[in-house]
């Protein structure tokens, strides 16, 4: 017998005093109710975290930005200029009318707008998070820019587990140095219309 071990007993006043049998199932049954608590808090958190994740993809809709097929046509003209090639691997030729990129050059004028700048040089089109978002990468003067789009359908429930609700916002994102992988995001927003005032904001502070 263990040293430590007691028996159930009364004390010299008549008071009940537990045996350690006793008080071990009273710190298991305790320990268990507690964790069975704890599973339900966890349970009912995650119906409601579902519940919220849902609020999102059911509200939130960027109607010409989040557009993956328009997407992936301006991929494609930008990958045509590249290698000097058409679809089908003819040379281009520059008297002719591509839809890749007559959507291209579309969707291209209406960030322009939208941002409010004259030009974007050099642009990328960044596939982000499998493609749970893509990176519109670009210079502007002087300084390389990146506008971020969420795919609203496609985000998934660990997304916003990790990310919160900034996953379905759209994000403005600068270049901190040339040359640099240093990215600094600087605003974010529900509203396309309101990237305008954002952009201006961030060309005043890293430009001036």
């Amino acid at each position: 017998m263990s040293l430590a071990y007691k028996n159930d007993t009364y004390n010299y006043n008549g008071e009940y005093e537990m045996g350690s049998l006793n008080e071990f199932a009273q710190a298991e049954r305790r320990l268990s109710e507690k964790k069975q608590a704890l599973d339900d808090m966890k349970n009912e958190y995650d119906l409601i975290e579902q519940q919220a994740f849902r609020t999102y993809k059911e509200n939130i809709k960027y109607m010409l930005l989040d557009q993956p097929s328009m997407i992936k046509m301006c991929r494609e003209w930008l990958n045509m200029l590249s290698k000097n090639q058409d679809a089908n691997g003819n040379k281009l030729d520059k008297r002719k009318k591509y839809k890749e990129k007559e959507m291209y050059d579309w969707y291209i004028n209406y960030i322009k707008k939208n941002l409010d700048v004259e030009y974007m040089n050099d642009v990328k089109f960044i596939d982000y998070n499998f493609g749970q978002a893509t990176y519109i990468q670009f210079e502007y003067k002087e300084h390389n820019w990146r506008l971020g789009i969420p795919h609203i359908k496609a985000i998934k429930l660990d997304a916003y587990k990790n990310y919160g609700s900034s996953v379905f916002k759209l994000a403005l994102i600068h270049n901190d140095a040339e040359y640099s992988c240093s990215w600094s995001q600087f605003g974010s927003t529900y509203e396309e219309d309101e990237l305008r005032d954002i952009m201006t904001q961030g060309i005043e502070k890293y430009c001036n």
